[in-house]
């Protein structure tokens, strides 16, 4: 099932788009509370370019750092997981986290 539609940064959505990152976070808010295995979403950049992208697995936590350390460092995009971390982190404040803790979902491209 189809589910939202996200707007990312170009450089996210092109990591996304060539396989080097596939975990998305978001807050656990009423957007995507519902989000489940096999569920779709698009993400979408300033170009209103699309990648259409299916949930794999999910794993939330009120705790950002401890969240990313339980994904595999090349599903991050990232070269280590401080960078990971504090990328994310001006993303998501830490008022946020802790009101609606914040979810990784392991995604499949389906279509770029």
């Amino acid at each position: 099932m189809l589910r939202f539609t996200s707007t990312i940064d170009d450089t996210s959505f092109q990591k996304i788009k060539t396989g080097q990152k596939r975990v998305k976070f978001f807050l656990c808010d009423q957007k995507r509370d519902h989000l489940g295995i096999g569920d779709q979403f698009y993400l979408v950049n300033h170009a209103n370019d699309s990648i259409l992208a299916t949930v794999e697995q999910i794993l939330i936590s009120s705790n950002l750092e401890e969240l990313v350390l339980k994904f595999p460092l090349q599903f991050l995009g990232e070269c280590d997981y401080n960078v990971a971390v504090r990328n994310l982190k001006q993303w998501f404040s830490d008022e946020n986290i802790e009101k609606y803790s914040v979810m990784g979902v392991l995604i499949k491209i389906e279509k770029a």
